[in-house]
């Protein structure tokens, strides 16, 4: 939504897919971008996250991305890959994000 919606005012990602890392695609995110992912997801491996923070800075994008270590979905209550420390942790950061950025 944050490449397609030059409105938003704020953008958190949730371990879910990356749709770029280049830069030039990038520059249209306007608003501030977080990123909350696990370092042990198969999904979505290290090296895309890394990616990604590269290209927001290279971007100019205003960004912060968090890793905690857990699997895909695990700040899922429902789920059996949930980590409730780390889902509860991910929550603060995001929390935190938004009341910066919103208020």
């Amino acid at each position: 939504l944050a490449l397609a919606e030059p409105e938003l005012d704020a953008c958190v990602i949730y371990y879910g897919r990356i749709p770029t890392t280049d830069p030039e695609r990038l520059r249209a995110i306007r608003a501030p971008v977080c990123g909350i992912f696990a370092t042990r997801d198969p999904s979505i491996p290290n090296a895309s996250v890394d990616a990604l923070e590269q290209g927001l800075a290279a971007a100019g994008v205003e960004h912060e991305v968090h890793r905690f270590d857990a699997e895909h979905a695990f700040a899922n209550p429902s789920g059996k890959r949930y980590a409730s420390q780390e889902a509860a942790a991910a929550w603060e950061k995001a929390r935190a994000f938004l009341e910066a950025h919103l208020r």
